[in-house]
């Protein structure tokens, strides 16, 4: 597979699995609010900006984990819903049947499956353009492709304060 090919298969897997988001607003709001249930937190510069710090910390890590295909420390960088989720039967059969996947006669199996054939590819060199507050403690790091906003990660901290890959 030449360079192009290979780019281009990697903005179709992130296409197919980052969802687009209707809006990721950075904001410089001094106190925490949120307008409705599903509207970003608001948060004041200083912890947007050590969070944002904090998580390109991660993904640079990330970076090095998945150049080294680093299965086992990948997992141990993921929540324990994010590894039952991939895990499952039914969610990898589902995920074998999106067209690129299928296109590809890709079928997942296994969780290792999944990080191999999916997390990998779709998640190498991906740049942190901004992030989402959620909760304080939960955020969407956001890239975008073709001025159109892509969730990276889902991330949450765990009980010791480290944050991990989650899903919601």
């Amino acid at each position: 597979m030449n360079r192009m090919q290979a780019a281009f298969s990697r903005l179709f897997l992130i296409l197919t699995f980052l969802w687009p988001l209707t809006a990721c607003p950075t904001t410089d709001a001094h106190a925490s609010r949120r307008d409705g249930p599903d509207a970003p937190l608001e948060v004041d510069r200083d912890l947007y900006d050590r969070t944002f710090n904090e998580i390109l910390l991660f993904i640079k890590n990330m970076d090095e984990i998945i150049a080294a295909k680093d299965f086992e420390k990948w997992k141990t960088k993921c929540s324990p819903e994010y590894l039952a989720r991939y895990s499952n039967p039914a969610v990898l059969r589902d995920l074998s049947e999106k067209p690129n996947l299928k296109d590809s006669r890709i079928v997942l199996r296994s969780l290792e499956d999944y990080f191999y054939r999916v997390f990998v590819p779709s998640r190498v060199r991906a740049p942190l353009d901004r992030i989402s507050f959620i909760e304080k403690n939960r955020v969407k790091a956001v890239t975008v492709v073709n001025g159109v906003p892509y969730v990276v990660y889902y991330l949450e901290k765990d009980s010791n304060n480290e944050w991990k890959i989650g899903v919601w």
